[in-house]
């Protein structure tokens, strides 16, 4: 069997592996998101979509939180990550650390450039809505950087054994004249050059395989022997159309929540959803019962035999004075209908975490004004509620995408030239976001307790020997350090450990010369008020 039927056959089979969510899926759009691209069905464009929504929350909810997602963790207003070296050492050296902070303002730079928050956000919206959210990551001659983001209809995954996603399958259609464009026709099938020549808008079934590639000579670093395969076919011909291959996992796939035994993710909008089908069913028939109670049916006599005029000012003609026209009751108890109805839509409100984005404004509303200590707190206590999220996303989507894009900035030549002392080191990413921010607020509150405790041991102690010798205990510039790094601070207003100990040794050498010269007046003092003592006395 070749490469092209080992290729379609094992998307065949993560297909049929696939197929139990794509019913949970289906919903997504049939409920919440009319706008996004059908799952068990292929949509025709133009047709009308959103039949059975009949309330706005859920689609309002996703996009909140997909904002807020966007706000407090990749936000284009301010930076979002930084890039340290695994030796602690090496940040003290000020070469090293310009050459890092200028590395991350031009990945800012690009970003800001090119398509990667509009791509962001609709990544943070698959997420929220499906469960699982995908984002393609390719070098780009124009932006250095490009970044995509596909329906989900179109992507099959499979995990190695630490449960982490290397293998991805985009199956799509293209015109068989977009893939003469792209790959030339050197390199399609014959079926698609007389489709491009003869009817040129025929859409052709691609499939896109990105996996480890196991028969690689690791030694040569051409296109097939890179870790990541990288195969485009046309899966009815199973005709090859490129065969190469990528340094880096270029897929960052993210899931809001997983079993155990799960490839797929769950999210607040599956777990939420007989809420939101109840939510719609209840605003159907409040609609029906308003509509009634605005224009209620009629009762008319069997005998009655003329048209029932409902218009305003419409007559109607009758023989017998007691076979009269009237209204039907249909009166419900709206009000308590409608209370139902917006306790649903708080449950979805709050499965979707609005009421943690938007607390600032909920806060406030028609309470008392609350100090700047107790909206800072409040905000950090909220946002912890979002940290196993924090900490997948981070894991399976940004850690992954801020390294692949440095990648391929570095292999760009994007940056200054890399300092010696950075040769074979590791870099981390370290988070700055207020989501970040707020994962680390309980580290940073214990240290402070900590501080204020050993305060009051110093207030009431009597002995300033022994006051000292609790102070000896703490090193207070890896304190303030620490404390920078978890509040996230710019690094650079912090000073140099050597300008910081020129400086101590600037002002212990003035005050040393200050005691000397003391001392010599206070010598002086004495000789002079001896003499005068002598004089006295003689």
């Amino acid at each position: 069997m070749g490469l092209a039927d080992n290729i379609v056959k094992r998307q065949e089979d993560l297909q049929a592996a696939r197929s139990t969510w794509e019913s949970l899926w289906q919903d997504i759009p049939d409920y919440v998101l009319p706008a996004k691209a059908g799952v068990t069905s292929e949509d025709t464009p133009g047709t009308r979509k959103g039949s059975l929504i009949y309330d706005s929350t859920p689609q309002k909810a996703v996009n909140v939180s997909s904002a807020g997602l966007m706000s407090h963790m990749t936000s284009i207003a301010s930076p979002w990550f930084a890039l340290r070296t695994r030796n602690e050492g090496l940040m003290e050296d000020g070469g090293v650390k310009w050459w890092l902070q200028e590395a991350e303002r031009r990945m800012f730079a690009v970003y800001n450039s090119s398509n990667f928050y509009t791509s962001i956000h609709e990544y943070y919206q698959d997420l929220i809505a499906f469960g699982t959210a995908s984002i393609f990551v390719e070098e780009d001659p124009e932006f250095v950087v490009r970044f995509s983001v596909f329906p989900i209809r179109q992507i099959f995954i499979a995990e190695n054994y630490n449960q982490q996603i290397d293998t991805v399958y985009r199956v799509y259609k293209q015109t068989a004249r977009q893939l003469v464009q792209e790959f030339g026709e050197d390199n399609v099938s014959r079926n698609t050059i007389e489709k491009a020549r003869e009817k040129p808008d025929t859409k052709v079934d691609c499939i896109h395989a990105v996996f480890p590639r196991k028969d690689r000579d690791i030694r040569l670093k051409t296109r097939v022997n890179m870790p990541f395969a990288s195969i485009y076919l046309e899966k009815g011909e199973k005709h090859i159309l490129d065969d190469g291959g990528y340094l880096e996992m270029p897929w960052m796939v993210a899931r809001w929540s997983k079993g155990s035994r799960e490839i797929y993710g769950r999210c607040p909008a599956i777990d939420v959803m007989p809420d939101i089908k109840t939510l719609h069913q209840m605003e159907r028939t409040n609609l029906r019962q308003a509509e009634k109670a605005a224009d209620p049916p009629l009762l008319v006599h069997a005998d009655y035999t003329g048209r029932v005029r409902t218009k305003p000012g419409g007559i109607n003609y009758y023989r017998d004075p007691n076979k009269v026209i009237r209204q039907m009751d249909v009166a419900g108890n709206i009000p308590v209908a409608l209370e139902m109805v917006e306790q649903k839509r708080q449950s979805i409100r709050e499965a979707f975490f609005v009421d943690v984005f938007l607390m600032l404004s909920q806060e406030n509303r028609g309470k008392q004004p609350i100090t700047a200590t107790e909206v800072v707190e409040r905000v950090q206590e909220r946002l912890m509620i979002l940290g196993p999220v924090l900490g997948r996303l981070h894991s399976e989507a940004l850690g992954p995408l801020v390294e692949r894009s440095f990648s391929v900035m570095l292999r760009a030549n994007f940056f200054p030239p890399l300092p010696e002392e950075l040769l074979g080191q590791e870099l981390d990413v370290e988070y700055l976001s207020p989501l970040a921010k707020a994962q680390k607020a309980m580290e940073a509150r214990s240290t402070q307790e900590a501080m204020l405790f050993i305060q009051q041991l110093l207030g009431v102690s009597p002995d300033p020997a022994l006051a000292q010798e609790l102070m000896d205990n703490i090193d207070v510039d890896k304190y303030v350090k620490k404390a920078w790094d978890i509040f996230g601070a710019p690094a650079e207003i912090i000073r140099d450990p050597e300008e910081r100990d020129g400086i101590r040794e600037q002002r212990a050498k003035a005050q040393q010369m200050q005691q000397m010269m003391l001392a010599a007046q206070q010598g002086a003092d004495i000789g002079k008020t001896a003499s005068e003592a002598e004089n006295a006395g003689g």
